[in-house]
């Protein structure tokens, strides 16, 4: 992954993301950045790791709930998933 031009972007604030995967809950620290030159807002390492704002469910997750969903009642599903 490219490193960040500091000249370019500066670091407004960090938060706390976490996200659910396969393998349990993952929290990420990461940095939104404002551009300089046009004041835009952006989370580079969300664009970088192809993280869309706001998902907290991973897309292998995603896939899992929907296979389960289609196959077995709501409730067991739902067991299955926690």
């Amino acid at each position: 992954m490219p490193r960040r031009d500091a000249a370019r972007w500066e670091v407004v604030r960090r938060k706390e993301r976490t996200v659910v995967t396969l393998f349990g809950v993952v929290r990420v620290n990461r940095r939104l950045y404002r551009d300089r030159a046009t004041g835009a807002p952006r989370w580079l390492l969300d664009e970088a790791m192809g993280r869309p704002a706001r998902e907290r469910i991973s897309p292998a997750v995603q896939e899992l709930a929907t296979d389960l969903a289609v196959r077995m009642p709501f409730g067991e599903a739902a067991g299955i998933l926690e």
